[in-house]
């Protein structure tokens, strides 16, 4: 026969085994938990650090950068916008590899002007210059100055880049 000594040990071994067992998997549990919340915050960081990037892009493009004799300035020419307004809407293959799913527009902050979008019609009485829309999401903007060469003239404006939210 077994003797009780021997099965009081056999079950104290079996809880103690169980109970690290749990807390092994407590542990597991709470690491994974910590893991991807640092996960994500780093996927946030990134995509606000690649949406800079595609602005500082954006801003540099020879489509919508000034230019004085051949040396590019750093404003924004509103003709060149227009003109890229045309070239975007007839290329959008083209901008959309360089974009992806994200918008582009151009808007005028001081002084203040009319709310209209721009077009070749409303232009230069006008607000917001969009060279492409993706829908509505987070607004990521830097302010950058616009050169009006009809009028000689530099207004401030933003250049903001919409990231459509999925």
């Amino acid at each position: 026969m077994y003797s009780k000594k021997a099965q009081i040990a056999m079950i104290e071994l079996l809880m103690v085994l169980v109970i690290l067992g749990i807390l092994i998997g407590l542990g597991v549990y709470v690491y994974f938990t910590f893991f991807i919340s640092s996960v994500k915050d780093t996927e946030a960081e990134l995509e606000i650090q690649e949406s800079n990037t595609l602005l500082a892009f954006a801003a540099g493009l020879p489509e919508l950068q000034c230019s004085q004799r051949t040396d590019p300035q750093n404003c924004i020419d509103t003709i060149k916008l227009l003109s890229a307004m045309e070239v975007i809407k007839d290329n959008p293959r083209k901008y959309s590899e360089l974009f992806g799913d994200r918008g582009l527009s151009v808007e005028v902050i001081y002084p203040e002007v009319s709310n209209i979008e721009c077009s070749q019609v409303t232009y230069p009485n006008c607000k917001i210059f969009k060279l492409f829309d993706r829908g509505s999401g987070k607004k990521i903007s830097v302010p950058i100055p616009l050169y009006y060469p009809t009028t000689g003239t530099s207004y401030v404006g933003r250049l903001i880049l919409e990231v459509v939210n999925e």
